[in-house]
């Protein structure tokens, strides 16, 4: 493992005495055994912009990795993203450029330190929101996806915040929800959850980020 891989390994170990990392792992059986949930696409997500969701969700991913499944971590916060940063992979073209139909999804997935986890980066910027969140276009991708991989995560930006994830959630199979452990957060939650539901996508899960 190169040093780089260790940063990163130690990063998403860090956390392990974190409530929210329990949780991880409840949400991963959950998942396996929830019979409402009809595939294994699934969008992370949150109520408010949070700094550690990222890290949540790669350490979601990296639980199903080590069970053997084969997963693919989609960063689709395309405003602030961020995961091939972490797990030290290259940057350049991945999901917005597939959404553009200059570039299968495949060609584009990058391999991690860990066997059996794959990311694909947000891809590059400048391209107008109208043109990427086509529903066409994001189903064939996901359907592509699904042909190759156990389990499709999706790195998301809050439900509140941006229209890319309402889009997103109509072609995915689930939902979980990242929230802020605090009181001040629960109406923000709440209309989260609304939006879930009024969607008719099942809630798998909600992790709270303690920090």
């Amino acid at each position: 493992m190169k040093r780089s891989d260790k940063d990163v390994w130690q990063k998403l170990r860090l956390s392990e005495g974190m409530k929210s990392t329990e949780q991880v792992r409840i949400i991963r059986t959950h998942l396996e055994q929830e019979s409402r949930v009809d595939g294994h696409c699934m969008m992370v997500t949150s109520s408010d912009d949070l700094k550690d969701k990222p890290l949540i969700t790669a350490k979601l991913a990296l639980s199903f990795a080590e069970q053997g499944k084969r997963t693919l971590l989609i960063d689709a916060d395309v405003r602030k993203p961020i995961l091939h940063e972490w797990f030290q992979v290259e940057g350049g073209e991945g999901w917005t450029d597939a959404l553009m139909m200059k570039e299968s999804p495949s060609q584009n997935i990058r391999k991690t330190f860990q066997p059996d986890l794959y990311v694909l980066p947000a891809g590059s910027g400048g391209h107008a929101p109208a043109k990427l969140w086509v529903e066409d276009k994001i189903q064939g991708i996901i359907r592509e996806c699904r042909k190759e991989f156990d389990i499709v995560l999706f790195e998301a930006p809050s439900l509140l915040k941006a229209a890319d994830p309402l889009v997103l959630m109509n072609h995915c199979d689930g939902v979980i929800m990242v929230v802020k452990s605090r009181l001040s957060h629960r109406e923000s939650a709440i209309e989260t959850k609304g939006l879930v539901e009024r969607a008719n996508k099942p809630l798998v899960g909600v992790i709270f980020q303690t920090g």
